[in-house]
């Protein structure tokens, strides 16, 4: 394991990538091995900027960091994905885009036909 990149969870690649080197001897070894760990390295990097949540209607969701309590979940027309808005001196500002479980497929204009969500017009600077 001397050869390991020293992050964090690296044990879990580092055992993988040991039982493929285990089983063939594999001679791509050493560049899965770089890959790997490259892999690694970009998903610790996002993980450190997003922040999970769970909302007021009780959905899960993925945020970025700088999301606080009080920060609403909206879906707007033409978006790909939800974002997260934060209320400010009355106009909002964006936040990021946001994944909440139960809002990206949809669902969100599935609930604003059955009356579930309503539609509103916000000043976003």
């Amino acid at each position: 394991r001397q050869h390991m990149p020293n992050y964090p969870m690296d044990g879990l690649l580092a055992n993988a990538l040991l039982r493929l080197q285990n089983k063939a001897e594999h001679e791509d070894f050493p560049r899965l091995l770089e890959a790997g760990s490259q892999v690694f390295a970009s998903t610790a990097e996002i993980i450190r900027e997003i922040r999970f949540f769970v909302s007021s209607e009780g959905r899960m969701g993925v945020a970025p960091y700088r999301a606080e309590v009080g920060d609403l979940v909206c879906v707007l027309f033409g978006c790909e994905r939800p974002l997260i808005l934060r209320p400010q001196d009355g106009h909002y500002i964006v936040i990021g885009n946001a994944y909440v479980r139960g809002l990206m497929n949809e669902e969100a204009i599935e609930g604003l036909s059955s009356g579930k969500y309503q539609s509103q017009e916000l000043e976003i600077h």
